[in-house]
């Protein structure tokens, strides 16, 4: 470290002393320091950004940083000025969301019953799969594409009025629906419902 500023000093703990007789390896943590190393042994771009990278303050805690580097010359040698933006409460936020989709597809998966989520135009959002299984795709084949092209025309037709019917009425309904299979037809129960957010709107 050649310098800092107050809000670096505020943020991290160290005082100026302490950060000058510092090298960037010090506020790392020990299981980042090759990739580190090995980023720095790169040709530099004037301007560079970068994530995914863990700062730690002089308490031991941890921080999620976002790096913006700027190589500048001081005193004829090559520097970089360097800004960190803390992220950590956006990441932590990501990572809450992550952890509560896969929980949710975990829970669906184990389901016998056929469960997915459509949009408002008709194409998967999610699948479970007891559906991946009907369909005989997996879901990544699946997702984005309309229910409609899984179905004969005439099912896709009931199938869509039963959902323009939820989607007017903003309420869930209970009613048979016929799916073609490889292994013939079936008849299934189905209960459909709309997402509402807090206002009454549909997701």
């Amino acid at each position: 470290f050649l310098d800092v500023n107050e809000a670096a000093i505020a943020k991290y703990g160290y005082s100026r002393q302490e950060f000058l007789s510092m090298t960037i390896i010090d506020i790392r943590p020990p299981e980042d320091v090759e990739r580190l190393m090995n980023n720095l042994a790169q040709p530099r771009q004037p301007l560079e950004r970068s994530n995914g990278w863990k700062h730690h303050l002089k308490d031991g805690t941890m921080i999620y940083v976002e790096i913006s580097s700027h190589t500048i010359e001081i005193d004829g040698h090559e520097s970089a000025l360097v800004v960190a933006q803390d992220v950590t409460e956006r990441k932590q936020a990501e990572e809450a969301l992550q952890r509560s989709q896969r929980l949710l597809q975990d829970v669906i998966d184990n389901s016998s019953s056929l469960i997915y989520l459509l949009d408002l135009e008709g194409r998967f959002l999610l699948i479970n799969r007891s559906l991946e299984s009907v369909l005989g795709r997996p879901r990544e084949e699946v997702i984005g594409k309309p229910r409609d092209m899984f179905l004969s025309l005439e099912n896709a037709a009931k199938h869509r009025a039963n959902d323009i019917k939820v989607i007017e009425t903003r309420s869930p309904i209970t009613m048979e629906e016929e799916n073609d299979q490889s292994d013939g037809k079936y008849i299934y129960l189905s209960n459909k419902f709309p997402l509402l957010d807090p206002n009454g709107n549909l997701y």
